[in-house]
């Protein structure tokens, strides 16, 4: 699935594993993905939360900083 190998692309280029993350690095994988256009596809803010080890609401108040 595309979706699925973009986040672990941009999860392995970190040299942290997520639950070791702040949330900063959270928030620059979050705003990588966004750049991507992850975040146009259905389930995706569900999927990234789940590889992140985060919550939705979290993810959501990711993306509205990053904007």
């Amino acid at each position: 699935d595309l979706m699925m190998n973009i986040i672990n692309r941009a999860i392995i280029s970190s040299d942290v594993t997520p639950d070791r993350m702040s949330p900063e690095e959270k928030m620059e994988i979050v705003k990588q993905l966004e750049s991507q256009g992850v975040f146009l596809l259905k389930g995706s803010v569900q999927e990234v939360a789940k590889h992140l080890k985060a919550s939705e609401a979290t993810i959501y108040r990711y993306l509205n900083k990053t904007v």
